[in-house]
């Protein structure tokens, strides 16, 4: 499972009752892949599903984080969050690598102006 699966879980945990369509637009996916996780969220038991006609005779659904949905998305913000500390570290580095050649280059740049003069 991926952060796509994470974003899902939050969306529904912040408003259960919503449409596949809504979803699909908040994340920038299509309505066939949401079905997709979504389906596969019910399968492994971490959302359960009620439909209902809504006020504009569309259907909508309730989607309900069960307790083992809960656990799961706790996983996966953790995952997520070592992930994206990684990668932060890394970014830092490679800043902090490039400053250091920048201020090489300006010294070397200002010994050389100085030379000249």
């Amino acid at each position: 499972m991926d952060g796509t699966y994470l974003k899902i879980l939050k969306i529904i945990s912040n408003n259960s009752v919503l449409s596949q369509r809504y979803i699909a637009k908040e994340i920038n996916l299509s309505i066939g892949k949401v079905n997709y996780i979504l389906n596969e969220l019910i399968e492994k038991g971490y959302i359960k599903m009620n439909r209902f006609k809504s006020s504009q005779k569309k259907c909508a659904y309730a989607y309900i984080i069960t307790p083992k949905g809960l656990r799961k998305k706790i996983e996966l913000t953790y995952e997520f969050l070592k992930l994206k500390s990684r990668e932060y570290e890394t970014i830092k580095n490679e800043i902090d690598e490039l400053s250091t050649d920048i201020r090489e280059y300006e010294a070397l740049q200002d010994n050389l102006r100085l030379n000249t003069e």
